[in-house]
């Protein structure tokens, strides 16, 4: 991304004036089927038909701090282990590898899919932050390959994988090394804790939360580890009450009085006790009223067995031929 290019939310009356006052038209694109924007420069604003109206942060001044810490020492250059960039535009559209990206860990029992069950919910405070504070693999070194882990050391393989398992065989094995995100995770979880509401904690969160995706663009292997070393953990506490976990929360048929409770990053705390909750598969689950479906608002469902026709369900519509985002079923 441009280092001026700015990315904006923008609420629907200001969405609705821009369009219409600016000095020549501007081409509004519907994003996604909850989301318009139109771009001014570098400039992009967006609009939720949601009728969310806080900002989002720009991505781009997280990847511009958190980049100094990896482009001097730790980013791997192109065509070492497959890398290969694919720009549109002059722009980064996406990074691929040798290696595969396994991406984020779920884990459902299928025995109690689409049952209403009454259940408690525990979320893990900064789980990605975590994991990116354990040791990482020094790629600064020559890989040894097709060999046995030892100790200090940590191994991949190309389908995503990883291991510190002593006498596990790798593919692709480092020597490990003291973290250099440590400092970062610790001053931004830090901000986050003393945040004075909840705007300001959300972007503290996404200081947090954005660099573990953007190591795939730069280090593989470092990315790998932190997918890694955060699916251990969060499996350490799966057990025969779980019924739904993913890599950052337990929901559980019974309370956990073994879970380690607190505000510190890497430990757990209680968000509901003894609530109804249904799940189909990973990603899209319920708390009552409360719906949860991949790539679709929540807002827009009221069941996760009839998400047909959810946009309709959205409290706005972008209306082309007004060219203003007014309310659904409103009359032109």
């Amino acid at each position: 991304m441009n280092k001026n290019s700015y990315e904006k939310t923008i609420s629907i009356e200001t969405f609705n004036e821009i369009v219409s006052k600016y000095y020549r038209p501007l081409e509004v694109k519907q994003v996604h089927a909850s989301t318009v924007m139109f771009q001014i420069d570098d400039c992009k604003y967006y609009c939720s038909l949601t009728g969310e109206k806080k900002d989002t942060i720009n991505v781009g001044n997280i990847m511009n701090q958190f980049n100094r810490l990896v482009e001097a020492n730790y980013e791997l250059q192109e065509g070492q282990f497959g890398k290969t960039t694919l720009k549109e535009q002059g722009r980064t559209k996406r990074v691929d590898w040798n290696i595969e990206d396994p991406g984020n860990f779920w884990y459902t029992d299928d025995r109690r899919a689409g049952k209403w069950l009454k259940c408690w919910s525990y979320d893990l405070n900064s789980a990605f932050s975590y994991a990116m504070t354990k040791p990482m693999p020094d790629t600064s070194k020559e890989p040894r390959l097709r060999d046995l882990v030892q100790e200090n050391e940590i191994g991949f393989y190309s389908d995503g994988g990883a291991t510190t398992k002593v006498g596990a065989y790798a593919e692709y094995i480092f020597p490990l090394m003291p973290s250099p995100f440590t400092k970062y995770v610790e001053n931004y979880y830090n901000k986050k804790q003393k945040a004075k509401d909840k705007n300001e904690r959300n972007c503290w969160k996404k200081f947090l939360n954005i660099p573990s995706g953007m190591l795939h663009r730069k280090n593989i292997f470092m990315r790998n580890a932190v997918l890694y070393y955060a699916k251990k953990h969060i499996e350490e506490y799966i057990d025969d009450d779980t019924v739904y976990c993913n890599t950052d929360s337990i929901i559980s048929i019974k309370p956990r009085t073994d879970l380690p409770i607190s505000d510190k990053i890497g430990e757990f705390k209680e968000e509901k006790q003894n609530v109804s909750f249904k799940y189909l598969e990973a990603g899209i689950y319920q708390w009552e009223q409360e719906c949860h479906y991949k790539g679709i608002p929540g807002i827009a469902l009221t069941d996760i067995e009839k998400p047909k026709d959810w946009a309709n369900n959205l409290p706005y519509k972008y209306d082309k031929t007004l060219r203003r985002i007014v309310k659904n079923g409103e009359n032109k």
